[in-house]
């Protein structure tokens, strides 16, 4: 009792208070094990961090980072009570360690976290005589701070600003045998393009130059012309639909038994939801006893999902049905109210899940914001690992080899939709490892509940109802674990990121013959659409790897070619799919073959247009190389801009639609530019078109071609003047009416006003090649790209 006689005080009144004083004892665990209670041996990665599979989450809090393996076996042999002073007195020294520890490059997320990490305000550093702040008083204090750092600026984050963009990728070059990058350090392409990023703000903000100010004008008002038309025919949602509404505008038997076959044909592909031979026994019983599977069967909503899908493809006369139109129209709150309505019983079983699925492709087909699709994939996934979907199902106790084939296909599904849409969304893929096996490439029919065993796999050279999903499954895994230790910000080496590009690369190489384009293959759209799901599954993955090396400086010495020469090869395969769906172009045996183009254009705009920046990017790294050449061409031989060592490109033979090899030379990236932008002004009447997709990849494409200022901003005009005649010239042809409200050259302000605020250049609507990665600036690199504040694409942010 005499030790803590020093812990109780008397008041004013005589009263004893125990005002016990705790000092905060150091956390040493990494956050992980100490939110989950497990005994950490503090590594990192830690052991308990490794077996979950999250080795990039590790992370201890500052100033308890654990030591290396020479300091730990240095420290081995002082007595255990050094050892206990040490970490005690560790709590005085976390200001200097993070003062230590902190990048000497200053970016603005590095100027926030010094105001977030802050000594002071810190629960280890705090005086063990003061009370401990609140939760609510600390937030408070952070968002007080934050709001500092916004409204009066921070003098290093303009000194910072006034530097050149540098490259992103650090590479450790004092050792040779060591080139290891941090991924948190990845900077922005897009900021590559400063002329065209100037001339936007000058379209944005207004400018003096007459030109330019009629420029805008005539965007901003084609805009809203356009703007006007797409969404007259883009599908509105309607209120959710009772059972018996849906059951009144549904269409004969006939009809929906043949708008079903051309689901399962175009789209249970690689993302296999449904199995065929359940469905059609559903499918004749829902039939058979319509009335009474009306508020208890889960078929209506799949049945409701797979016809609003065709609906949306429009290939077929079929699908112009009033009846059908009117159950895709509502389709989308009929299916989510239904999911929402369900018991936590009934939302963990397999039907629940299909629902879920069959919804998130109908949202992808009908092009609804990336936000929205993160957020439904984000959903599924967890609602499958509440089912234990994750685990194999051959090891679960009272599962069938049909039900277990079934989960697995279910599983592979969502992990595809989750990683595609975190991707486009620029978030974290949440998907932890998993141990379910790759499904088997199997047939429908071959899967039934009376199997008792599971049958055997067929060769990849025979065409089955699963092959497409067997082959992605293969490297599914692979691709999920590298695009998570890129977004954990983890330091990852450009060695084993080549490495995992080579395998991708070397799987759709070996593609069987039957996904294969050119040749003697099947060229039904079916095949087509197998293909080009596949083929996208897979670059998608590697653009998002590919692409801080797409710009890496200097030219002279390219350690990274083999990673640009992929990512320009990617770019330029993506832009050959546009003949094989382009009416113009294409052969399609269908009613309606714009219904495969919108498809696609709609559906893969974010990775059409990312290829399209792409091109533009290595147009300019050629345009710079051949100003240094002619600025070399005083003292040695002249060489022309397409016999550098960038002309690497033209020895990789592309396997193109068409069977030819592209080239890298400038003059054939500038004619694959022109080829994806003319296909686009063809599309801008048509659902989906956006001008200002068309505006900003035409000022970025016209900048690139010169490093003269002038000469390029002449270029931008002419670019643009084109433009806008094109589409005047597309949307007369299309039968549109000119001669509307927003086509009036007047001067009303509040018009204007609202015109200028949605015609907004520099927040278009596509994905960017930087994936919103952090900013690094370095004077040392100076005067290699434009000067300006680096802009970055924030359309990848959920809205």
């Amino acid at each position: 009792m005499a030790s803590h006689a020093g812990d109780f005080q008397e008041d004013e009144d005589g009263n004893n208070t125990s005002s016990l004083k705790r000092t905060r004892r150091p956390v040493i665990s990494c956050l992980e094990c100490r939110r989950k209670k497990l005994k950490c041996d503090r590594t990192h990665p830690c052991q308990q961090c490794k077996r979950i599979g999250r080795p990039g989450g590790c992370l201890y809090q500052v100033g308890q980072e654990p030591e290396s393996r020479t300091q730990e076996s240095s420290s081995s042999s002082s007595p255990h009570v050094e050892k206990r002073q040490r970490i005690d007195t560790e709590d005085a020294s976390v200001s200097a360690n993070i003062a230590v520890k902190r990048p000497s490059s200053t970016t603005p997320r590095s100027l926030l976290q010094d105001h977030f990490i802050d000594s002071s305000s810190s629960p280890m550093n705090m005086n063990p005589a003061t009370a401990p702040m609140g939760i609510i008083e600390d937030l408070q204090n952070r968002v007080r701070k934050l709001e500092q750092v916004i409204e009066t600026g921070h003098p290093l984050v303009e000194s910072a600003n006034s530097h050149d963009y540098t490259p992103p990728v650090e590479v450790i070059r004092n050792n040779p045998n060591v080139s290891e990058f941090h991924v948190d350090e990845w900077g922005a392409p897009l900021a590559a393009f400063g002329m065209a990023r100037s001339f936007m703000y000058k379209i944005q903000d207004g400018s003096d130059d007459q030109e330019i100010s009629a420029l805008a004008q005539d965007m901003r008002s084609l805009h809203n012309l356009i703007k006007a038309r797409c969404k007259s025919l883009k599908q509105v949602e309607a209120p959710a639909l009772t059972v018996p509404e849906i059951l009144r505008c549904l269409p004969d038997n006939e009809t929906c038994e043949a708008l079903a076959g051309l689901y399962f044909a175009n789209f249970e592909h690689c993302y296999r939801i449904l199995h065929r031979p359940t469905f059609d026994r559903q499918f004749r019983e829902f039939w058979g006893q319509q009335h009474s599977l009306q508020n208890k069967s889960s078929f209506l909503p799949q049945l409701c999902g797979v016809l609003s899908i065709v609906a949306a493809l429009k290939t077929s006369p079929l699908c112009n049905n009033i009846g059908l139109q009117k159950i895709s129209d509502g389709a989308t709150t009929f299916m989510q109210s239904y999911i929402d309505n369900l018991s936590t019983k009934e939302g963990n079983r397999l039907p629940a899940i299909q629902t879920r699925l069959l919804l998130f492709i109908l949202r992808w087909v009908r092009s609804d914001r990336v936000g929205d699709l993160w957020h439904a994939s984000g959903q599924t996934l967890r609602q499958a690992l509440m089912m234990g979907l994750d685990k194999d199902p051959g090891k679960l106790p009272k599962t069938s080899p049909s039900q277990a084939e079934l989960r697995r296909r279910i599983w592979y599904t969502i992990v595809e939709q989750d990683l595609m849409a975190s991707l486009l969304c620029n978030m974290p893929c949440m998907v932890p490892y998993f141990t379910c096996r790759p499904p088997l490439n199997v047939n429908d029919s071959e899967i039934s509940d009376e199997s008792k065993a599971s049958p055997a796999s067929r060769p990849l050279q025979e065409w089955t109802d699963n092959i497409c999903q067997h082959i992605l499954a293969q490297n599914l895994l692979e691709r999920v674990e590298v695009c998570k230790a890129v977004g954990n910000r983890t330091s990852v080496k450009y060695e084993e990121i080549v490495n995992i590009t080579r395998r991708l690369e070397r799987s759709l190489q070996n593609l069987p013959s039957s996904l294969k384009f050119g040749g003697d293959t099947d060229r039904s759209p079916i095949r087509l659409m197998a293909g080009l799901e596949i083929d996208m599954s897979i670059r998608r993955v590697l653009l998002y790897l590919y692409s801080p090396f797409s710009h890496a400086m200097p030219i002279e010495n390219d350690t990274y070619a083999e990673a640009r020469v992929g990512f320009n090869q990617s770019c330029l395969m993506i832009g050959a799919y546009r003949d094989l769906f382009d009416p113009k172009y294409s052969e399609l045996d269908v009613f309606q073959p714009e219904g495969y183009w919108d498809f696609f254009y709609n559906c893969y705009k974010y990775e059409l247009n990312q290829a399209t920046l792409g091109l533009s990017i290595e147009i300019k790294r050629l345009t710079m190389q051949s100003s240094d050449q002619n600025k070399a061409a005083a003292t040695t031989a002249t060489s022309s801009p397409g016999n550098g060592r960038m002309n690497s490109l033209s020895s990789v033979n592309l396997n193109t639609p068409g069977g030819t090899p592209s080239g890298s030379s400038k003059s054939s990236l500038i004619h694959a530019v022109k080829d994806a932008i003319e296909p686009m002004t063809r599309r801008i009447s048509r659902v989906g078109s956006n001008l200002k997709d068309l505006a900003y990849l035409t000022i970025v494409f016209n900048s690139v071609k010169s490093q003269n200022q002038s000469i390029a901003e002449n270029m931008i005009k002419e670019g643009l003047r084109d433009l806008v005649s094109a589409c005047k010239l597309q949307l007369g042809r299309d039968g549109v009416e000119m001669s509307t409200p927003h086509m009036r050259n007047g001067s009303d302000a509040e018009l204007s006003v609202a015109t200028s605020s949605e015609f907004d250049l520099t927040w278009t609507s596509f994905a960017g090649l930087d994936w919103n990665s952090v900013l690094r600036f370095e004077e040392s690199m100076s005067g290699q790209w434009d000067q300006g504040i680096p802009w970055q694409d924030n359309s990848m942010m959920i809205q």
